[in-house]
């Protein structure tokens, strides 16, 4: 009989149009497969994150100046329209994915490992109260960790500790993007877990460059701004940092 290999879904947030959200889920599931496992992402979108980036005439999730804002810009002027479709044609066509699923009921059973992680999953205002998905409570495997799971800033456990204890308890290991996390976790419920990078960091400059389209345009002379206090630039080819 073919050795197979071990199915490994991932759960995360891959759906959001930043940067940060699908290549940090583009990366996970580079770095499961260099692992040797068949992995791919589990479709679940949360309606509040899909909410937050796709065309919507009123969101029951926004303020009404929010709303207000959005029917004018985008409705309007078509304010944001390319750089949509620019992540949704990454998303839909680069992404590895599962079928859409609409809750972990809808998850067939066919994960050897789970993995929920990174970016800020267990934030409560992002994961639509702690959505179940997002602490990997489906399945039967008992093979279920986190990677670099975050709550951003906020102290996700409070409102029913014992829930959350359950949840985490589950998991055979607890990693997380944060320190204040990990001293969260510890003295709050009692478990250890440990602090790991975020997986864009787990791909070299070559993996990177197989998803790279080169920017049409750029002149050889330009300054890059990245902040406040650090400028990066670039000229004819030299890279410096001042």
């Amino acid at each position: 009989m073919e050795n197979r290999k071990k199915k490994c879904g991932i759960v995360t947030f891959h759906s959001s149009h930043n940067y940060g959200s699908v290549l940090q889920a583009y990366a996970m599931v580079r770095v499961m497969q260099k692992m040797g496992l068949d992995a791919e992402l589990i479709d679940f979108r949360h309606p509040r994150t899909t909410d937050m980036y796709e065309w919507r005439l009123w969101s029951t999730y926004k303020n009404w100046k929010w709303n207000l804002r959005e029917l004018v810009l985008r409705g309007l002027f078509s304010f944001g329209k390319k750089r949509e479709q620019v992540f949704s044609d990454f998303i839909e066509n680069v992404l590895k994915k599962s079928k859409r699923v609409k809750d972990k009921n809808d998850i067939p059973d066919i994960y050897d490992i789970l993995v929920c992680g990174s970016d800020q999953i267990w934030n409560p205002k992002a994961s639509g109260e702690n959505d179940p998905i997002y602490y990997l409570d489906f399945g039967t495997t008992t093979c279920k960790f986190s990677y670099a799971a975050s709550s951003g800033s906020v102290r996700f456990g409070d409102e029913n500790p014992e829930l959350f204890k359950k949840y985490l308890q589950n998991l055979k290991s607890i990693g997380v993007r944060e320190r204040f996390m990990q001293e969260y976790i510890k003295e709050e419920l009692g478990l250890v877990s440990e602090i790991n990078p975020d997986p864009t960091f787990l791909l070299n400059a070559s993996e990177w460059s197989e998803i790279e389209k080169p920017y049409k345009g750029l002149p050889d002379n330009y300054l890059f701004l990245k902040s406040a206090t650090i400028i990066q630039y670039t000229i004819k080819g030299r890279f410096m940092n001042r």
